[in-house]
């Protein structure tokens, strides 16, 4: 229990994210939670953020209890990852890695090692070889934020029309209306728990993400 009013369940997330349940409303909550003598404990200094931050409208309540840290956030619907298995439309955006292979298939005796190779090797390759898959606006957009100062202060005018031109080339209704709105909405739970002792999801599950807003989640099957 964390408090008097939830029940913590099974894993949901990576690392001490469980699916909770708040005894008054039976609505499900996500929440995190990590033992006081942890070395590294996080949620207490989320609660004095939090804490900082209230009453105002979207930051949620934190609950800490026992020998426990806790904080208890509202449980969201599905992630854009899940509803788009990380592909939009050209509209809105392109895959970041359109290739299988996205570094080569570089090898390296350390991850450091690694990184330093792709790093160098994106750094040796030229815009123009990048971006030779991507419409035309990317490649001088790219050219212009590199050439920028690190103080000088970009023309974002510039940039936006840039954009702006592509979006009319390519017919594209400037509606401000992405893609997301129009998915079939799902329920925050894939399966509804009434047994939040179940073991851990696999990994191939959808996850979901907790996020401090006032959206309450719809509950049942």
């Amino acid at each position: 229990m964390v408090g008097p009013n939830f029940w913590v369940g099974k894993k949901i997330f990576s690392g001490e994210l469980r699916l909770g349940n708040n005894l008054s409303t039976k609505e499900y909550v996500p929440i995190k939670s990590e033992p006081i003598k942890s070395r590294a404990a996080q949620p207490h200094l989320e609660y004095h953020f939090y804490k900082q931050l209230s009453p105002a409208e979207g930051v949620p309540h934190v609950y800490p209890s026992g020998t426990y840290n806790a904080v208890v956030l509202e449980l969201l619907r599905p992630s854009l990852e899940d509803l788009f298995d990380r592909t939009f439309p050209l509209k809105t955006v392109h895959n970041r890695h359109p290739a299988d292979n996205a570094h080569g298939g570089f090898k390296a005796d350390t991850l450091k090692e690694r990184y330093h190779k792709i790093g160098d090797t994106k750094r040796a390759t030229p815009t123009e070889v990048l971006c030779e898959s991507h419409p035309e606006e990317i490649a001088p957009y790219l050219c212009y934020v590199r050439c920028l100062d690190f103080f000088e202060k970009p023309d974002y005018d510039h940039l936006r029309r840039l954009f702006t031109n592509f979006c009319n080339r390519s017919d594209f209704v400037f509606d401000y209306q992405h893609d997301w709105p129009r998915k079939a909405p799902l329920t925050p739970i894939s399966t509804a728990h009434t047994d939040l002792t179940a073991q851990t999801e696999p990994r191939d599950k959808p996850s979901y993400t907790a996020k401090t807003s006032s959206y309450t989640p719809p509950t049942g099957s």
